[in-house]
C-alpha cells in the first residue's frame, strides 16, 4: 500500500477495538426505543388484532431471531460498517450494493425525519397542554438536533453515557407498571389468552403484524457498529442475539400486561376508543400517578435516546458509502481523535433539520404530514433491505461455501426472507394506512426509492467502467 494510501486508511478508519457487546446493545435498544414503540405502536396493533397482539410480537421477535442466524453467520466474514450494503457487496457484487445503498440512505434519512416531526409535534402539544407553553416545532427540531448532532460528532463514548441514563429511567417506568399490573390482578384476571393461536389468527393479523415489524426497526443495526467492536466476531453474534432477545421478550411481555390492565375481551375497544391515551391510563391505573406522569414525560427522553441511537446508526452507513466512493469523499473522514464519523454526522443532522424545515415552513403539520409521509417511505425501505440482506446471506454462502451448517446458511434466512417478504407486500398494500389515511401526492414519494436504486446502479457502473475500485464490504484497517 502507498504512503497516500495508507494515510487515507487512517484517516477514514473509525476507532477500533472500543465498544463491548453490552454498549452495541444500548445503541440498538435505543434505536428501537421502547416507550415510543409501547405508547405509539401497541394501541395499533390491538386495534387489529385486540387480545393476540402479545402474541404476534412474540412472533415478530422470532422472525427478527431467524434473520439473525445467517446475518451473525455471516458477520464473521464482514467487518463493516456498511450493514445492508456490505452484506449485499458480498453477495451480490458491488453495483446490487450501490443500488441498495441509495434506497438504504434514502430510507433511513426519510425514518428519521419523519420520527424527528413526531417529536416536534408531540413537544408543542404536550407542553401547550400541561404548561401552558407553545414551543413551535422549528424551535425544538433546531435546538434538539443539534444537541443529538453533536453528541454523534463526539463519538460513541459521550453518546452511550447519555444514553445509560436515559434507558434505564425508560426501561424503569415500563417495569413498574408492568408490576403494578401483575401485582392487582389485572382488570379481570391474568391469562394466556394473548399467546393462543385462536386469538392471533385473526382478519387483522396481517396489519398487526406489519406494524409490530416497524417496532422492531433498528433492531439489526448490531453489524453497523463491528468496524468498532472489541473482538467483533464474537462481540457482534452476542450483541445481536441479546438484543432482539431482549426486545422480544420485553415487547411481548409489556403488551401481554397491557392486555391484562383493561382485559382480553375489552383491549381492542379501548385502543380504538382511545389509542393515544390507553397505555397511560394503564400507567396512571396501576403504577398511580408518579408512574403515569413519569411515563408521560418519559416519552420524550425515550424519544431522544432512540435518535441517539438512530443518528449514530445512519452516520456509519453514510460514512461507509462514501468511503466506498459512492458520496462525495468529505463523508467517509473520521474524527482524529474520537473516529467518529463526524462530518456524516453533521451531513445528516442537516438533511433531516433542512427536511423538516422545508415542510414545517410550507405549512405541514409536523405529525399529520412529516410523520406519516416519512415514516412510511422508511418503512419500505427498511423491509427492502431485510429481504435483500436475507437473499445476500444465501447467495453468500452458496457461493464461497465457507460454512455449511444448513440451519444457519439456509433454513433460517430463507424463512426469514419469506417472513419480511411478506411484511414487503402488506407495507406496499397498506401504503395508504402507513400514510394515515393519506394518498395523493404522499404516494408518489415511494418513486424516491427505485430512483435512487436506479441511480446507484448507474453511477456504481461509471466508476467501475473508468477502473475506479468500489468496496462496500472490507473496511479500511
Amino acid at each position: 500500500m502507498s504512503d497516500v494510501s495508507i494515510q487515507q486508511a487512517e484517516r477514514n478508519g473509525l476507532r477500533q477495538n472500543r465498544m463491548s457487546a453490552a454498549a452495541i446493545v444500548f445503541f440498538v435498544i435505543a434505536a428501537v426505543a421502547p416507550i415510543g414503540a409501547i405508547v405509539g405502536g401497541s394501541p395499533v396493533i390491538f386495534g387489529a388484532a385486540g387480545p393476540g397482539a402479545p402474541g404476534i410480537f412474540l412472533i415478530v421477535g422470532i422472525l427478527f431471531g431467524l434473520f439473525s442466524v445467517g446475518y451473525v453467520a455471516m458477520s464473521r466474514h464482514i467487518s463493516n460498517a456498511g450493514g445492508f450494503v456490505a452484506y449485499v457487496a458480498e453477495g451480490f457484487g458491488p453495483r446490487v450494493a450501490a443500488a441498495v445503498a441509495m434506497m438504504t440512505v434514502i430510507g433511513y434519512l426519510s425514518l428519521v425525519t419523519g420520527f424527528w416531526g413526531f417529536a416536534s409535534g408531540l413537544i408543542q402539544y404536550t407542553f401547550n397542554e400541561k404548561l401552558g407553553v407553545n414551543i413551535p416545532p422549528a424551535v425544538s427540531l433546531t435546538v434538539l438536533i443539534g444537541l443529538v448532532t453533536f453528541l454523534t460528532y463526539r463519538g460513541v463514548d459521550v453518546s452511550l453515557k447519555a444514553l445509560g441514563v436515559l434507558l434505564v429511567l425508560e426501561v424503569a417506568v415500563i417495569l413498574a407498571m408492568n408490576v403494578g399490573i401483575i401485582g392487582a390482578g389485572g382488570a379481570t384476571g391474568l391469562s394466556g389468552e394473548g399467546f393462543s393461536w385462536s386469538n392471533i389468527a385473526v382478519p387483522g393479523f396481517g396489519i398487526a403484524f406489519l406494524f409490530a415489524v416497524t417496532c422492531f426497526t433498528g433492531i439489526e443495526a448490531t453489524v453497523v457498529f463491528s468496524e468498532e467492536a472489541r473482538d467483533p466476531k464474537v462481540t457482534i453474534p452476542r450483541a445481536a442475539y441479546f438484543a432482539i432477545a431482549l426486545v422480544a421478550i420485553f415487547y411481548a411481555f409489556t403488551i401481554w400486561c397491557i392486555s391484562m390492565a383493561f382485559g382480553p375481551t375489552e383491549v381492542q375497544a379501548v385502543a380504538n376508543a382511545n389509542p393515544q391515551g390507553m397505555v397511560f391510563q394503564a400507567a396512571y391505573n396501576y403504577g398511580g400517578g408518579f408512574v403515569g406522569k413519569a411515563f408521560e414525560w418519559l416519552v420524550f427522553t425515550s424519544l431522544l435516546a432512540m435518535f441517539i441511537g438512530f443518528h449514530n446508526i445512519v452516520s456509519r452507513y453514510i460514512y461507509a458509502v462514501a468511503r466506498a466512493g459512492l458520496f462525495v469523499e468529505p463523508l467517509s473522514r473520521s474524527h482524529k481523535k474520537t473516529g467518529s464519523p463526524n462530518v456524516a454526522a453533521l451531513f445528516m443532522g442537516a438533511c433531516v433539520l433542512g427536511m423538516n424545515l422545508v415542510f414545517l415552513f410550507g405549512g405541514a403539520d409536523p405529525m399529520g404530514i412529516i410523520y406519516p409521509w416519512f415514516s412510511a417511505l422508511g418503512t419500505v425501505s427498511i423491509q427492502i433491505g431485510l429481504i435483500a440482506t436475507s437473499l445476500s446471506v444465501l447467495a453468500f454462502f452458496r457461493r464461497t461455501g465457507v460454512d455449511t451448517r444448513l440451519w444457519h446458511t439456509k433454513v433460517a434466512p430463507s424463512l426469514a426472507c419469506l417472513g419480511f417478504l411478506a411484511a414487503g407486500i402488506l407495507a406496499v398494500m397498506n401504503y395508504d394506512m402507513l400514510l394515515g389515511g393519506q394518498g395523493g401526492f404522499a404516494r408518489w414519494l415511494l418513486l424516491l426509492l427505485p430512483v435512487g436504486a436506479l441511480v446507484g446502479w448507474i453511477y456504481s457502473g461509471q466508476r467501475i467502467k473508468a477502473g475506479k475500485h468500489m468496496d462496500f464490504a472490507t473496511s479500511l484497517k
